[in-house]
């Protein structure tokens, strides 16, 4: 969530990343519902740094050249950006959001359609996965701050994943050996 901003000191946002920070290419996915109020970013990403990042970025209220809403961009940090037409109201239902990343390559999908593939400024260093409300009232970017609460939801994630370290994936195995019972909550 990223409330409404008071007009004093910074905007306040809010996320959830993975504990693990091993995390080298992959597929990740969520199912979301974006905020209808205006002046947010939603996002899923993978990050390292901000020359190690891929992100399917949502915003609640950027306008595009055409009058309608510029919401989807699709980047390779720090340079390479996509940026359709939507074509659908992310905040009006829940879709389904996909990040494939492979050596040289990363795709985003959305709702099991292909919509981008870059191949330029692609990461090859191991990291996080995060899932992210914010908004910094810049008005080239994010606009806002926004007004009221923007809640971001997740009705789901899943991640299939290449890790790099050995000692954080026998901490991993262990923890979700250890995930049973109605919440089979295993934290990844």
């Amino acid at each position: 969530m990223t409330p409404a901003y008071s007009g004093e000191g910074p905007v306040s946002g809010g996320q959830l990343q993975t504990l693990r920070e091993d995390i080298l290419y992959g597929s990740f996915r969520a199912t979301m519902k974006t905020s209808s109020v205006e002046g947010v970013c939603q996002s899923l990403f993978f990050y390292k740094n901000d020359n190690q990042e891929i992100d399917i970025e949502l915003l609640t209220g950027a306008p595009n050249e055409t009058g309608g809403t510029e919401s989807l961009h699709f980047t390779n940090q720090p340079d390479i950006t996509i940026a359709p037409e939507a074509g659908f109201d992310p905040a009006a239902d829940y879709h389904d959001y996909r990040i494939d990343w492979i050596p040289g390559k990363s795709q985003m999908w959305v709702d099991g359609v292909l919509r981008a593939t870059l191949t330029q400024e692609v990461p090859n260093l191991a990291g996080e996965v995060l899932l992210n409300s914010w908004s910094n009232g810049d008005p080239t970017w994010s606009q806002g701050p926004p007004t009221e609460d923007a809640l971001l939801r997740v009705s789901s994630t899943t991640m299939y994943f290449n890790h790099t370290n050995e000692a954080e994936n026998t901490a991993f195995s262990t923890r979700c050996a250890k995930a049973t019972g109605t919440n089979k909550v295993c934290k990844v």
